[in-house]
């Protein structure tokens, strides 16, 4: 039975030395650490990109030639990166050109989130992005979302229960931001 479930790639020996049961669970673990450690990788490479400026064509050869390898847009690492997706790194740094093409070509989850449960608006908000913020709405992200602490800052006290996007643009001294969000487009 283990056999049958083995992919094809797999080269089997007649008679492993340990359980089929064992060997399959072993190497099912092994391939999916690899592919963790590639997906770090790219976001590694990405965010190096992302933080130098808005060069959508670098990103997009790193992404494709990830992509053959089975590299998704929406992967968070649990380690590197404090669980931030490409959009958010995106946003994080204002790179709207790099944010409309992972959203409008690469179906990005405009909802996604870090460790703090900021997504995409939230850190739009939180910097005061008012172009990144009206797209963001225009997309349909929901502002209602609340984030507790942000990237760039330490783990909130326990009995913070965090803000939404206009609280976070409004404790951020973004007051037109705030507005916009509150308001709508």
């Amino acid at each position: 039975m283990w056999q049958t479930l083995c992919p094809q790639h797999w080269v089997l020996p007649r008679r492993p030395r340990k359980s089929w049961c064992l060997m399959y669970i072993t190497k099912i673990r092994l391939e999916e650490e690899n592919a963790r450690k590639r997906s770090d990788g790219v976001l590694l490479k990405a965010n190096i990109i992302i933080e130098k400026g808005d060069f959508l064509d670098k990103l997009k050869k790193v992404v494709a030639k990830a992509e053959k390898d089975g590299f998704t847009v929406n992967y968070t690492s649990g380690v590197v990166i404090e669980r931030n997706s490409l959009l958010n790194m995106a946003c994080i740094s204002g790179r709207t050109k790099i944010a409309k093409w992972l959203i409008d070509e690469k179906g990005a989850d405009i909802e996604s989130f870090d460790r703090g449960a900021f997504t995409p608006l939230l850190n739009c908000a939180w910097n005061g992005d008012k172009h990144l913020v009206r797209y963001l709405l225009g997309k349909g992200s929901d502002r209602r979302k609340v984030g507790r602490y942000h990237s760039s800052q330490g783990i909130a006290p326990l009995t913070f229960d965090g803000l939404d996007a206009e609280g976070w643009a409004r404790k951020r001294g973004h007051e037109e931001v705030a507005n916009l969000i509150k308001y709508g487009l």
